[in-house]
């Protein structure tokens, strides 16, 4: 096949794949990591509302403590346990916060948007109130 300018042009389709292929998985692993952060968000605000309950209703911290933790390896994906979770009552209402170190599956992606630092996990927090029920 000859081209408009009468050379042969068939390497064209192969070069602008190689070209192109790898920005395309780049852009397709960080769209996976932001879904995954997502995830665990959304997990990290059910488990910090599990636990706020759990302490209004019985008043125990390390109840609170264990079905926040509980609730967060049940719904996290790669749990990897490395929670922490602070309950701290105070007024008739608590405070549940926890937070959980995400991995991060492409951790160059920091360094081309500007961050300083390449970190292999991002540190996601979540905290709920509730009113603490009398006995």
């Amino acid at each position: 096949m000859t081209g408009v300018f009468g050379r042969r042009r068939r390497g064209q389709g192969l070069i602008e794949a190689a070209l192109v292929l790898p920005v395309l998985v780049f852009l397709l692993l960080v769209m996976v990591d932001f879904a995954c952060m997502l995830s665990t968000k959304a997990a990290l605000t059910s488990a910090a509302r599990e636990g706020a309950r759990a302490y209004a209703v019985y008043q125990d911290a390390d109840r609170a403590r264990q079905v926040a933790e509980k609730n967060l390896r049940d719904s996290v994906l790669a749990y990897t346990g490395k929670c922490r979770v602070d309950v701290s009552p105070s007024g008739g209402y608590v405070t549940v916060t926890v937070s959980y170190d995400q991995p991060v599956l492409v951790p160059g992606v920091f360094r081309l948007l500007g961050g300083k630092a390449m970190p292999s996990a991002v540190t996601l927090s979540s905290a709920a109130v509730f009113r603490i029920e009398p006995r």
